[in-house]
């Protein structure tokens, strides 16, 4: 994986990290998922729609039911 890969994945996880932070358990995950492309947009960053389900299902995988991290 070239690093160039690697800081691009850690933006996304970055901001997949402040919308879940931000919204929490309150929002279905498409209206997450529609928040973090919006906000990928707005900061410069394009993702596919596979790239950015496949990083926020990682993600979530890692939240507990409470929105903290297990």
């Amino acid at each position: 994986m070239e690093q160039n890969d690697v800081s691009e994945r850690a933006k996304l996880n970055g901001i997949i990290a402040q919308t879940l932070s931000d919204l929490g358990g309150q929002h279905p995950l498409t209206d997450i998922e529609a928040v973090v492309r919006q906000r990928s947009a707005e900061t410069g960053l394009s993702y596919s729609s596979n790239e950015v389900s496949t990083a926020l299902q990682e993600a979530i995988g890692h939240v507990g039911a409470d929105g903290m991290s297990e």
